[in-house]
């Protein structure tokens, strides 16, 4: 297949992915994130406290839910 013969309007299946930390700690501004495009939050694990990242995980939810 050419790229002449795709069809932009399709769908891809791309993911912006972004990895959370400190500086995204508040639902503001991981709704900041959402609103620019991110559709993958990630938790490094290798870094930080099992409670940190648990309230990031709830802070996603939360903007998710907004």
């Amino acid at each position: 297949m050419s790229t002449s013969d795709a069809n932009p309007a399709a769908p891809r299946g791309v993911k912006i992915v972004c990895t959370l930390g400190p500086a995204t700690s508040s639902t503001e501004a991981i709704r900041a994130l959402v609103r620019a495009g991110m559709n993958v939050a990630r938790l490094n694990f290798s870094h930080g406290r099992f409670e940190e990242h648990a309230e990031r995980a709830r802070l996603v939810r939360a903007a998710a839910q907004a």
